[in-house]
């Protein structure tokens, strides 16, 4: 059992010698393992005013044997960063960063590999404090570094352009942060091979993208590409090619098109190795097909209902059993909103949060819609009050049977731009 936080607290302070007579008081020196674990488990507490004492005063240690440029420090300093940043402390989480690039490039040299994650982190600082085009610059580096240590083609830049994607974005570059994104399909595929089963989650990770950025019928060639992947490497994977299948069948919900993703998920049903929690998921899935395509709301129900007894058999916490506990949104599009409409380059976006209060009747059509924002736009709230009633929704079910709910809620986060 975790010990609570108070204890870490009381435990972490008595190392380091603080009690009634404050820091003046004489303490046997505690081992240096012993402070490490200390700092660790009060940051992991979420004591942070403990874990940043405790941070420096490791450093201090360091300092004290070794010197106040010995590599020793790299690490320390690092979680010391990290505790500024958990705190919020953006400017004490760069000074940190700064001092443990310029212990690393004078034992190093400016293209040592070790520069790699405190670059990375540092752009990280920036980026929360909103400074994307620092952390532009400072990512550039470590994927310069990168490539010189490990080749171009290496696969540690991943985590990389996925930060890039983050500045780009910050920066509203929404062409080049997708960039960043492909190039990690294409480091995948030109490491292992386009048919490699390692290549499908990066596949996965670029559809979610799409599917985020409204590129719908991108997102799902994406997801048929790893269902290929799952199909021919992996057979007997079912949980995988449901996952694909799924994802495929959701996005026809708003996609034009004749494709029979719905039959090779009842095939999936029908060969039985499928866990009880993926064939109640699955039954309900196909009620979704059926209600919102085919427009076959007796079908619908039927699948929907013997998905509902299937749940029931599940523990309470599963979500397939959750799923039925409220309405579900199925092919809900939410308006483009200003930055949407217009990207000018490089023109600061904020994000703001909607959040719309309505009814679910039990045809799984929605009423009564209200909406508050943020940051108040009549025009868009309006769009959003047309998308949410032209919303078909699983109803909640009660014993098998769709029942209406009233007062739902939904939050949704939009962005406009900064004057």
């Amino acid at each position: 059992m975790p010990a609570p936080s108070w204890y870490v607290s009381w435990s972490a302070a008595a190392l380091l010698g603080i009690g009634a007579a404050g820091w003046g008081a004489a303490q046997t020196p505690t081992d240096l393992s012993e402070l490490i674990i200390a700092r660790d488990t009060a940051r992991q507490a979420g004591d942070l005013q403990t874990a940043q004492a405790t941070a420096l005063e490791i450093i201090r240690r360091v300092e004290t044997e070794q010197g106040p440029e010995a590599m020793a420090l790299t690490q320390p300093l690092l979680e010391l960063a990290r505790i500024h940043r958990a705190l919020g402390n953006g400017g004490e989480a760069e000074r940190t960063y700064l001092r443990v690039l310029d212990i690393i490039q004078a034992e190093q040299g400016k293209a040592g590999p070790d520069l790699i994650t405190p670059y990375r982190e540092l752009a990280q600082s920036l980026m929360d404090d909103e400074r994307f085009e620092a952390a532009l610059d400072t990512l550039e580096e470590a994927r310069s570094i990168s490539r010189r240590n490990f080749g171009l083609f290496n696969m540690g830049q991943v985590q990389l352009f996925d930060d890039l994607t983050r500045a780009y974005l910050g920066l509203n570059e929404t062409a080049k942060a997708q960039q960043m994104q492909e190039e990690k399909v294409t480091l995948a595929v030109r490491n292992f091979g386009a048919d490699d089963l390692r290549v499908a989650p990066y596949r996965e990770q670029l559809a979610d993208y799409y599917q985020r950025s409204r590129l719908k019928v991108a997102a799902r060639e994406e997801h048929r590409k790893a269902l290929a992947i799952y199909t021919e490497q992996a057979p007997a994977d079912s949980a995988a090619q449901l996952r694909a299948l799924s994802h495929i069948l959701r996005l026809n919900f708003v996609l034009l098109g004749d494709e029979d993703e719905h039959l090779r998920i009842a095939r999936l049903l029908d060969e039985g190795q499928l866990s009880r929690a993926e064939h109640a998921a699955t039954l309900a899935l196909l009620g979704d097909f059926y209600f919102v395509r085919v427009e076959d709301r007796g079908q619908a129900e039927r699948y929907w209902s013997e998905a509902y007894r299937r749940a029931q058999t599940l523990p309470a916490e599963d979500t397939a059993r959750a799923s039925f506990d409220k309405p579900v949104m199925l092919d809900f599009v939410p308006p483009l909103n200003e930055v949407d409409r217009s990207s000018p380059r490089r023109k600061r976006a904020a994000w703001g949060r909607l959040t719309a209060l309505f009814s679910v009747d039990a045809d799984g059509r929605a009423g009564e819609v209200e909406v508050e924002m943020s940051v108040p736009n009549e025009r868009l709230a309006q769009r959003y009050v047309e998308r949410i009633e032209a919303t078909h929704f699983r109803p909640r079910l009660v014993d098998s049977v769709p029942v209406a709910t009233p007062r739902v809620r939904l939050t949704h986060a939009y962005r406009y731009f900064v004057d």
